[in-house]
């Protein structure tokens, strides 16, 4: 015998002996099933025998699915025949793959299965809220009921009474004035024009009776028409109540999306805290083992802090040494400049006179601190609250035509002010300590930068109205000028004069910088470089501590010729409390 037409020979005892079973599988989405075919395989003598026994088994629809085994899909005999060889004596399994057209068919009949309950559950609460909406409609129109019965029997108990009454007195009237009619004959005019008399007054009641009459029309109506608008007015507030609570019921949905979705939020954050806490235990370690070799390190800095002390006592004992050699340099006046004479004093200390009223020097002159109100807020301009002037000109290099001045200065104390005070102001003047310590309002001729980003113009006013003489040569020329050299002194004043005229009222002028003086900290050595141009306008540069921070141009500065020494200003304002010079 031969099994279909592949040419595949068995004897009856070998189909028998080897017939496998056939096993069916099927994947119906979220299940797996299987079922065995109640058919010999070896009777089933093609594909579509197959089918019917797959489709028997596992109720599925003819044509909705393919049939494959573990090496393929079974479109002919010959694939079958092939299924049962390579399955041997063992089960002989063969999937049953739906269509995926047919698959999505099935979950839209179970998600419409799904929608369909929800709907249903839906319109139960929609009922109930119909059912509630009706049991408070129907509440309001009992009320409303029992509120016009109430009405109603106060117009039948009230006013209907009145009415009766009202035409009782009318009969009587009626009847009184017809017997009044009879006994007119028998009266005389006297007692008609009593008659008359009491006729108006009745006559007034009768009106009073009917306005009252009229009255309780209008009562009656206007209250009518209150009830009407109460019953619209609370049908109104139905339907309000009822788009209300659809409207609740709408937002208690998003309600509980949103919640999710917070929750899940939540989730993540806390893991994102539970590492940053991690991270930081690490880092708390860390630091804990920075912190004890700091510790160390700090026990040697105290055996070398005591070593610098040493040799600092052995510099300053050197260092007024030499300072003694420096100042019998100066007193022999070895310097002599075109145009002026030897024999300046440079300063050494700050002025005593020449300062701001809060302004207090230590026992040599050589620290002044300011205590202002005004200067602690960054205020200088209308008073000279922290104003220091040193006691002499400070030195200058360079040629007669274009010359620098320097000067330094030590922060020894700074004190906490707003971000917007600043700090303390560095420059220089024309004039000497001793004439502005003579001017009624500390006023000077000169230039500053610092504060709050901050450079200042300053101009001083005459003391009195009379113009200064350009024959008086200012303190800041060199003493003991003669012959030429006063001539030239005297030709540079006049220039001067000439391009910054003398002021009958002082000025202090503002304009944007480049240095804060906020950032200075104790012990910050500040050095000011003023440089004169040949044509006019000068140059301030401030150094911190050996390093440029900041330069400003002032363009209205007069020339180099027409200036002689300048004498160092600082203004101690802001977070800048003390200096040393």
């Amino acid at each position: 015998s031969h099994f279909g037409s592949g040419g595949l020979l068995l004897s009856l005892s070998e189909r028998c002996a080897m017939a496998p079973a056939l096993i069916f599988t099927y994947n119906s989405g979220e299940t797996r099933r299987r079922a065995a075919a109640g058919a010999d395989v070896h009777h089933l003598q093609s594909v579509e025998e197959v089918c019917r026994e797959a489709e028997a088994k596992l109720g599925l629809p003819n044509g909705t699915y393919d049939i494959y085994d573990r090496f393929g899909k079974i479109e002919v005999l010959e694939d079958l025949q092939r299924a049962v060889q390579m399955a041997g004596e063992s089960e002989c399994i063969l999937e049953i793959r739906e269509h995926k057209h047919f698959i999505q068919l099935r979950e839209l009949e179970q998600f419409g299965a799904r929608l369909a309950e929800r709907v249903a559950h839906l319109e139960g609460l929609s009922r109930a809220q119909e059912q509630l909406s009706d049991a408070r409609i129907k509440e309001a129109t009992d009320i409303c009921h029992l509120r016009i019965e109430k009405v109603e029997r106060k117009i039948i108990d009230e006013v209907d009474t009145a009415i009766l009454e009202l035409r009782r007195d009318r009969t009587g009237l009626q009847k009184e004035t017809r017997s009044l009619q009879e006994k007119l004959s028998v009266i005389n005019v006297q007692e008609m024009r009593d008659i008359a008399a009491e006729t108006a007054v009745l006559r007034e009641e009768v009106k009073g009776a009917v306005l009252r009459i009229n009255q309780l029309d209008e009562a009656y109506s206007s209250e009518k028409v209150t009830v009407g608008d109460d019953i619209a007015r609370l049908d109104l507030e139905v339907k309000e109540m009822r788009r209300y609570f659809q409207g609740k019921v709408e937002v208690l949905v998003e309600a509980d999306a949103d919640l999710s979705r917070s929750e899940q939020l939540c989730s993540e954050k806390l893991n994102l805290t539970a590492d940053d806490l991690r991270i930081t235990q690490e880092e708390l370690r860390r630091f804990a083992a920075q912190c004890s070799g700091a510790i160390g390190e700090n026990l040697e800095l105290r055996t070398v802090l005591g070593q610098l002390r040493e040799d600092n006592e052995h510099l300053q004992g050197n260092y007024g040494a030499v300072v003694t050699r420096i100042r019998c340099l100066e007193g022999a006046a070895l310097e002599k400049w075109d145009g002026f004479a030897a024999g300046v004093l440079y300063f050494r200390r700050w002025h005593s006179d020449a300062k701001g009223s809060d302004v207090q020097l230590s026992s040599d002159r050589s620290m002044a601190t300011g205590r202002g109100f005004f200067a602690n807020t960054g205020m200088v301009i209308g008073s000279d609250e922290g104003l220091a002037v040193a006691d002499g000109p400070c030195r200058r290099f360079g040629t007669p035509g274009t010359f620098s001045s320097y000067f330094e200065i030590e922060v020894e104390e700074i004190c906490a002010a707003p971000d917007s005070a600043g700090g303390l102001y560095v420059g220089v003047s024309l004039n000497s300590g001793d004439e502005i310590s003579k001017h009624p309002k500390h006023e000077f001729d000169g230039w500053l930068v610092g504060g709050a980003g901050k450079a200042l113009t300053c101009r001083a006013g005459t003391a009195g109205p009379e113009v200064p003489d350009a024959s008086m040569l200012p303190a800041t020329f060199a003493p003991g000028l003669t012959g030429e050299e006063a001539a030239s002194a005297t030709e540079a004043v006049r220039l001067l004069h000439a391009v910054m005229p003398p002021r009958t009222k002082g000025e202090v002028r503002e304009v944007t910088a480049t240095w804060h003086s906020q950032a200075l900290r104790m012990g910050d050595r500040v050095g000011v470089l003023f440089k004169f141009h040949r044509d006019g306008g000068a140059q301030l540069k401030v150094a911190v501590n050996g390093e440029v921070k900041a330069m400003h141009e002032f363009v209205d500065a007069p020339p180099a010729q027409a200036v002689g020494f300048l004498t160092p200003v600082v203004r101690l304002a802001g977070s800048g409390k003390s200096a040393k010079i």
